[in-house]
């Protein structure tokens, strides 16, 4: 099911044109790469601690990461103005190798509980971007359900 509520899915029509959209694409790679990243973030958000917005500290990492999703997330509200989740699709899956790089060069589960809540809010973030494409928990791949 697509993520329903937003920018030019606000009608059952648009909404059921975009889910359409979303069963289409099940073999388009980047739908795979748009489903990885998210799901990793939504399953490592879930344990989040607290529920605080992200706030820059300067760390080159997060910082990437950060400017990366704020690049995407009027992308892909334009493309869902315009109703076009090829579009949208195309800017989730650009946060793919983003969102990779930031967990190879980041650790989230810091000791230090500020840095912990600032990064948690992060991958939060990043789940919340990606979801305006569509609810990725509900979406099943080749390999099975998530």
């Amino acid at each position: 099911a697509a993520a329903a509520a937003g920018a030019g899915l606000a009608t059952l029509p648009a909404t059921a044109a975009w889910a359409r959209a979303i069963e289409a694409a099940r073999d388009d790679p980047a739908l795979l790469v748009a489903w990885t990243a998210c799901t990793r973030c939504q399953k490592l958000a879930a344990k989040a601690p607290g529920d605080g917005a992200f706030a820059s500290a300067g760390d080159p990492g997060e910082d990437a990461l950060w400017a990366a999703l704020e690049g995407a997330a009027p992308e892909i509200d334009r493309a869902r103005e315009r109703r076009d989740f090829t579009a949208a699709l195309a800017v989730a899956a650009g946060l793919g190798p983003v969102v990779d790089r930031f967990f190879d060069d980041v650790l989230v589960n810091a000791e230090d509980q500020d840095v912990r809540a600032r990064r948690y809010a992060l991958v939060r973030a990043a789940a919340d971007t990606l979801t305006r494409v569509a609810d990725f928990s509900r979406i099943t791949h080749a390999g099975g359900a998530r």
